[in-house]
């Protein structure tokens, strides 16, 4: 069932200071945060609006955080979609429903590897390596931007990345991820205002 209650906030959420960080670091250790899946620009009211979809399961309070690693599926770089002319489908995302593993998603495989797969677009991150980053920052990539490569900036650095400064948004959700690429895929089903804070 799709949480209603769930924070829909900006990107920025995921790697600015301040409260930022704050509801980052709590979204770590109260929940078990275990999925963020990076979509493409532009797939819902305007070019360069980003959105990510946060997967958690809520937990009882624990002196221990809950969340272990963070699985990373990045359907943003290198993908284009419009409203129009090329609008994101169901089918666009069966890749990601594969990888998320609904059966048993402690038992994933990333698609991503350093030497074999660089281009592999399913990677995990520790809750080490999240809360070691400037400001616990969530907002990770690793695949080299082709757009920014070819404009001749440094590809992979978050300064190029956010060099449009566009508005995004984001979702929580908690379930699966075909209930949720179908919540994602039909927003008008949601009526939750997303073009409106």
């Amino acid at each position: 069932m799709f949480d209603f209650n769930s924070p829909l906030t900006t990107h920025n959420v995921l790697f600015e200071g301040g409260a930022g960080e704050t509801i980052r670091r709590k979204l770590l250790e109260n929940t078990d945060l275990h999925t963020i899946l990076r979509l493409p620009t532009g797939v819902f009211y305007a070019q360069g609006i980003k959105a990510n979809v946060i997967f958690f399961d809520n937990r009882e309070a624990s002196p221990d955080p809950w969340t272990k690693e963070v699985w990373y599926y990045d359907y943003r770089t290198n993908i284009h979609h419009t409203l129009k002319k090329k609008p994101m489908r169901y089918e666009h995302l069966s890749d990601f429903i594969e990888c998320y593993n609904s059966r048993n998603r402690h038992r994933r495989k990333a698609t991503w590897n350093e030497q074999d797969a660089p281009e592999g677009r399913w990677r995990s991150f520790s809750y080490e390596e999240l809360t070691a980053r400037d400001k616990t920052s969530l907002d990770v990539f690793w695949l080299k931007d082709k757009s920014l490569v070819d404009r001749g900036q440094p590809a992979g650095t978050g300064r190029a990345r956010r060099a449009d400064n566009q508005e995004s948004r984001g979702w929580a959700c908690e379930l699966s991820p075909s209930a949720c690429v179908s919540t994602i895929i039909q927003p008008q089903r949601l009526q939750l205002g997303i073009g409106a804070h």
